[in-house]
């Protein structure tokens, strides 16, 4: 089996010439200073909480009803302490998903809670 690397360890760059301009510019892509920042950024978890976790699916079928969002009450603080263990600095909760489900009252919609 043929393998990216020559006897001296140093790319074959896909069969593309090592003096070619193209290449050169691949890897010479360096990141930003701002691309480099988000290393240093803190670690937030995203919470995933609406129709389907009422319905226990992973997906939803497009026939649910806003009345099969029966959860009446959350323990958000047991959420936030999870969250703060396992090494988060902040919390993002979907409010709304690709099913449509909005977690607040709407005037547009009747599918929310």
């Amino acid at each position: 089996m043929a393998n990216n690397f020559d006897k001296n360890w140093t790319t074959v760059n896909n069969n593309y010439p090592l003096n070619d301009k193209e290449v050169e510019r691949y890897i010479s892509v360096k990141p930003s200073a701002n691309q480099l920042a988000l290393v240093d950024k803190p670690f937030y978890t995203f919470m995933h909480f609406g129709m389907n976790t009422a319905t226990d699916r992973e997906w939803g079928a497009g026939v649910e009803k806003a009345t099969d969002f029966t959860i009446k009450s959350i323990n958000a603080k047991q959420w936030v302490e999870t969250a703060k263990s396992a090494g988060a600095t902040g919390v993002i909760l979907t409010c709304k998903h690709h099913d449509g489900f909005c977690l607040w009252p709407s005037e547009y919609t009747s599918f929310c809670v």
